[in-house]
């Protein structure tokens, strides 16, 4: 038998259609397509860097040198710091080698600032490549959940386990719903990843898992986008 469509929404769905949802397939269908996501990011993060070490060498050895000094830099400081601290707690202090002290270890954090400045200055120059590798992924996923789902509302995860989305009201997803669904996703996690990194994968993951929570199974995509994941039938 077949369970009913989802509390609060009208029973237009087939009877292949309208299948339990089980909670274990659906995360294993998000685990699908994030695994090949994280392929694909991982893939592009290797072909980048392979592409930078060999055209943009020298600005890689610069960043590298200006690492390097930034390390020195701040032993250079901390042991300055250490030789002030010293001559401020000797008994009794001597203004002198205090007022030396000092104007190394000032001496010391302007060395720190340059090389940081430096290392800065040197990394920027590369990351318009890796914006723009951030940007093509991005553009990948949107595409890799959107353009599947709006043809036959599911992507390669929903796929393997029997799963599709729909509206609300039970008819088949229409390419602006999978553009609304997906693309808050795609979107928010873009735009955070520049704030927080790797973070906002994260962050984005709690918001997407919420249909766990929910007495219709919507995550917070679903309910802007007004979509339903169903089940599809076995024989």
């Amino acid at each position: 038998c077949y369970v009913q469509a989802p509390r609060g929404f009208p029973d237009r769905t087939s009877p292949a259609d309208r299948v339990e949802v089980n909670d274990h397939r659906r995360m294993k269908a998000m685990g699908i397509d994030i695994l090949v996501l994280f392929l694909v990011f991982a893939g592009s993060q290797f072909a980048t860097q392979a592409y930078v070490n060999s055209s943009r060498a020298a600005t890689v050895d610069a960043i590298e040198a200006d690492r390097k000094a930034v390390d020195v830099a701040e032993e250079n400081r901390d042991d300055a710091k250490k030789a002030l601290d010293r001559a401020e707690d000797a008994d009794p202090p001597d203004a002198a080698k205090v007022k030396d002290a000092e104007a190394e270890y000032e001496d010391a954090k302007r060395e720190l600032k340059a090389a940081e400045d430096a290392l800065e200055r040197d990394s920027r120059k590369l990351q318009p490549v890796y914006n723009t590798v951030s940007t093509i992924f991005f553009l990948f996923g949107f595409l890799y959940l959107v353009v599947p789902s709006a043809l036959t509302g599911r992507t390669l995860g929903k796929r393997t386990q029997r799963l599709r989305v729909l509206r609300e009201d039970g008819s088949p997803l229409r390419p602006v719903d999978a553009v609304k669904r997906y693309g808050l996703i795609v979107v928010a996690t873009y735009a955070l990843s520049f704030v927080l990194g790797p973070l906002a994968a994260v962050i984005v993951l709690v918001g997407v898992t919420t249909w766990t929570r929910n007495p219709n199974m919507q995550a917070l995509q679903d309910r802007i986008a007004h979509t339903i994941v169903v089940s599809e039938a076995t024989e």
